[in-house]
């Protein structure tokens, strides 16, 4: 009975902002685009309530700079509550900060670049993913996670040439199609490239679904580079 409660009822999504202004508005977007239940709750400095005083399904996390430092009151909602989704939003973001907070949970996160042409709906997109428990990266956000080549040492040291190169194009977004045209193999191919890399990554199908063993592995090549 409980679980049948909780699944009728609307979800509650919080946006915190540094812009009062856009804050409101997206909330207002998001409300209306998703039938859930909405409120912006002040500013980035304000996180400390959330789970307490204010509720919530999902943080929406606004802000100009995405740093160790301002990112701070997210790494602790996610160890005070690791149900509550995160989406965050954010203009410049420090890779190394992003991917330590990834690297304790990459379920129920997502990350927008914010830009001239991001649109609200794209914010509203993230959040439905992560009401899913997925996870969802911008592709520009991916582009700066990933450079470089593998230094060597650490789980990727067992894959191949051709592993690397693929992993790097599942760590960018693309799916196995869009990897086949970009190495010029058949997607059949492909599909046995990522296979072996989840088994030398260690990620088993059983415990992980297929969306989220694709997000693991990127994750560990970012923490590798």
């Amino acid at each position: 009975m409980v679980a049948e409660d909780d699944a009728r009822r609307r979800r509650r999504i919080v946006v915190v902002a540094d812009e009062p202004l856009y804050g409101r508005a997206l909330s207002c977007f998001v409300e209306r685009a998703s039938d859930a239940e909405v409120r912006f709750a002040g500013a980035v400095g304000d996180l400390g309530a959330i789970g307490e005083r204010a509720p919530a399904d999902v943080v929406i996390w606004v802000a100009d700079t995405v740093d160790d430092e301002t990112m701070r009151p997210l790494r602790d909602i996610r160890a005070r509550r690791p149900e509550i989704g995160l989406v965050v939003v954010g203009r410049d973001i420090d890779p190394s900060a992003l991917a330590t907070l990834l690297s304790a949970d990459p379920h129920g996160f997502a990350v927008v670049q914010r830009g001239p042409d991001t649109h609200p709906v794209d914010i509203e997109v993230a959040v439905r993913q992560v009401l899913r428990g997925h996870s969802s990266f911008d592709a520009s956000v991916m582009d700066r996670l990933v450079s470089g080549p593998d230094n060597g040492n650490g789980p990727l040291r067992e894959l191949t040439e051709v592993e690397l190169t693929v992993l790097a194009l599942v760590a960018r977004g693309l799916r196995n199609e869009e990897i086949a045209r970009r190495i010029d193999k058949s997607t059949k191919t492909v599909e046995k490239h990522v296979g072996r890399i989840f088994e030398k990554l260690g990620l088993s199908a059983g415990r992980h679904p297929q969306i989220e063993r694709r997000v693991a592995a990127a994750l560990v090549y970012i923490q590798e580079q």
